[in-house]
């Protein structure tokens, strides 16, 4: 077998790497934890720093800029189908929340390797209220005006009412959404979350300021989005005869109710608040049936597509009870914080809006909530609707077994056929690239998020299919597509694992490529097109996660003078021209997976190193020793890798694969994890092939491990 020797390459021709080095982000502390590569916001954990998720904080408060009344409490804990355990914590300031501050530690095997998320430093703020939150609630009910409320109203025959009664939480509350993480803007404040119905319909969550009595922040909380099981049938409004399982009641009324308890806490359909019932398990009497079981059928399908390719377990991951209001008398569909609801018609819809790519979108609302959570206003409220607008075309591709579309509302929506197109945004006056053409510089929750949108959705349509062409900043792009299946694993990771509530489109493009690497390796084909197709909408700053890296001088001596050490990883090729000072006290490390390139101006000093490391593995490529103007010939050490031990065939498998063990002269250990860390399989062989069988294992991603000694070696195998 041939070896592709590294490369370390001396070119002679100009370059400079002098970018600005962000000296509050780069306090000594973080020298000393942080990755050379890493960001304000987005940082790698050096490899020899071992921290867990309850120490971690403890012992980095100084790096992270926070003092003494800032505290890090954990909120909520995740393991994703890699075994990474996500845990995210928000800020509290004198025991009150920081509103969008939240910071998500991932770990791996017992190990913190990255952090993301967003903090407030320099906190300066009274925390002492000047009014009592029952004033600060008849201010806002004064200002609202209404003549009748949620918690007056019941939402269903069974007594339940709209909402509850509204209770106040006084917080650090960021005022503007769209500036930044500043003591300035942060304001102590009373939040409620108050329902009305008469009049008019809505869902605010309301901010008065604890210390004047104002109202100084609005946000709208309504997410729009333009037997026990019994095998029943029915012809849906959109997509034909269907099958959808339901319920048989008996006294009094001896019929089958649009009610399936097969599927977490159930899922249950109503139409205008009442329950919807067939004698014959059909639902096809009256056009409230029809468009009652449409939406029964298509949140099952959006159950099941989220369950098969995500493992996720309703929209809370927990079996929630999914319920369904059509018929609802508004010309819209949305998600209210805990029901979903759906319009019939109106002057924009000709038809009940119950097809399976709305269900789907308004279902991805409620699994944001209980994953990133991003605040539906700016650009995180894009994403928000983005990321609905991705599943919503994953869920109708998966209800129709591959035969959907990229559009969005093309069911029912009167002009032109559709309300959105991800694979051409421009089409619906949205924009393809951040800042381009039909991008909104509004600010709230109204217009902008239903347009900017459309940045991400361009982005999936590339990383799905590919697209070759010129963006409207005038950069032209080639991207290979990964099929969709791939780039929504992607897309779902990102939003579960790393994105937070205060997210924006940078951090959406580095949470992708972070969970590109996790699900496909750090030199996969997968990570290079999520980046390439991050460039061609317009969101060109990689911002610390690097495919091709060139090497900041001034952050590289700036960490190198003050005694720290400084390492550079890039995934393909890095490039340097830096003259690294002298000092033999602190180490400095490039680490490339296909070359090293030095160029003109390059000097190195002593405790250089370099390493050629394939997808970022234990090659190494050594320079001993380094005088300022002295390049001496690396010394190349090849460790083996798990390839060269053993290898996996069908890979991805339909259930059955074999191994087969290479250069093996005793007995070795064979195990097979799933994707919880779950041993399913363990066995030991001398033989060279080894047969395995995990048909009867749910699907996903599976490790194998082999051990022979000392040595341990693993590789996944992908059940689809």
């Amino acid at each position: 077998m041939k070896t592709k020797l590294p490369l370390l390459i001396l070119l002679f021709t100009a370059y400079a790497g002098m970018a600005q080095v962000d000296t509050t982000f780069w306090n000594p502390q973080m020298m000393q934890l942080a990755e050379s590569n890493s960001i304000n916001g987005w940082i790698k954990v050096q490899r020899d720093k071992h921290y867990n998720s309850k120490d971690f904080f403890i012992n980095n408060k100084q790096a992270f800029g926070l003092a003494g009344d800032d505290v890090m409490e954990k909120i909520s804990t995740y393991t994703d189908d890699l075994g990474l355990i996500h845990y995210k914590f928000q800020q509290t300031y004198k025991s009150l929340k920081v509103e969008g501050c939240e910071y998500i530690l991932h770990e791996e095997n017992g190990k913190i390797i990255s952090a993301s998320g967003k903090l407030s430093c320099n906190l300066i703020q009274n925390v002492i209220p000047s009014i009592d939150e029952t004033t600060a609630l008849n201010v806002v009910f004064q200002d609202l005006g209404a003549t009748k409320y949620g918690w007056e109203k019941e939402k269903n025959e069974d007594g339940e009412l709209l909402s509850q009664y509204p209770i106040g939480e006084l917080m650090l509350a960021r005022i503007k959404n769209n500036e930044d993480f500043s003591n300035s803007n942060y304001k102590l404040t009373y939040r409620f979350e108050v329902t009305t119905v008469e009049p008019f319909f809505s869902k605010q969550a309301i901010y008065v300021e604890a210390k004047t009595g104002n109202i100084v922040k609005k946000q709208n909380l309504i997410l729009y989005g333009h037997c026990n099981c019994c095998q029943g049938t029915t012809n849906t409004l959109y997509h034909g005869g269907r099958n959808i399982t339901t319920k048989h009641n008996g006294f009094p009324f001896y019929q089958y109710v649009l009610l399936d308890n097969c599927r977490g806490d159930g899922i249950q359909a109503y139409y205008q608040g009442g329950k919807i019932r067939d004698p014959n398990n059909t639902f096809v009497n009256s056009h409230g049936d029809k468009v009652g079981a449409s939406a029964h059928w298509a949140a099952e399908m959006t159950y099941d597509y989220f369950l098969n390719n995500h493992n996720r377990y309703s929209f809370d991951n927990n079996g929630a009870k999914i319920n369904l209001y059509t018929g609802v008398g508004v010309d819209d569909a949305y998600w209210d914080g805990s029901d979903l609801y759906f319009g019939d018609s109106g002057t924009l819809t000709s038809n009940d809006l119950v097809s399976l790519d709305v269900v789907g979108h308004e279902f991805t609302h409620a699994v944001t909530q209980y994953s990133a959570n991003l605040t539906y206003a700016n650009e995180s409220g894009a994403l928000n609707e983005s990321f609905s607008d991705i599943f919503g075309t994953m869920v109708e591709y998966y209800g129709l077994n591959g035969a959907g579309d990229y559009l969005l509302g093309e069911d029912y929506w009167i002009a032109d056929g559709k309300a959105r197109d991800m694979q051409n945004p421009n089409s619906k006056n949205q924009p393809d690239t951040y800042g381009g053409t039909y991008w909104s510089y509004l600010t709230g929750n109204s217009g902008e998020i239903h347009i900017n949108s459309g940045v991400q959705n361009f982005w999936f349509y590339l990383l799905s299919e590919g697209g070759v062409g010129m963006n409207d900043i005038g950069n032209s792009y080639n991207v290979q597509g990964i099929g969709r299946n791939q780039a929504a694993a992607i897309a779902y990771r990102n939003l579960t694992a790393y994105l937070t509530s205060s997210s924006n489109y940078s951090d959406a493009k580095n949470g992708a490529i972070w969970s590109a690497m996790d699900l496909y390796g750090t030199c996969s084909n997968e990570v290079l097109q999520t980046i390439k197709a991050w460039d061609a909408v317009g969101v060109s700053s990689i911002g610390g996660v690097a495919y091709n890296v060139s090497v900041n001088c001034n952050l590289l001596n700036y960490i190198h003078n003050q005694g720290f050490l400084y390492t550079s990883r890039a995934i393909n090729n890095l490039e340097s021209d830096c003259d690294i000072s002298s000092n033999i006290n602190a180490q400095v490390t490039f680490i490339a997976g296909n070359s090293i390139i030095l160029k003109p101006g390059f000097r190195s000093s002593p405790n250089f190193i370099a390493f050629i490391a394939p997808c970022l593995s234990n090659i190494q490529l050594r320079m001993d020793n380094n005088s300022a103007n002295d390049i001496r010939r690396p010394i190349i050490e090849m460790p083996k890798y798990a390839n060269d031990i053993f290898k996996i065939y069908p890979n991805p498998t339909t259930g059955q694969f074999t191994i087969e063990l290479e250069n093996i002269s005793t007995d070795v250990l064979v195990e097979v994890y799933d994707a919880m860390g779950k041993m399913i399989f363990a066995e030991k062989t001398s033989e060279n092939n080894l047969q395995i069988d995990i048909s009867n294992q749910p699907k996903g991603i599976y490790l194998v491990k082999i051990i022979n000694g000392n040595n341990m070696f693993t590789q996944k195998v992908v059940y689809q």
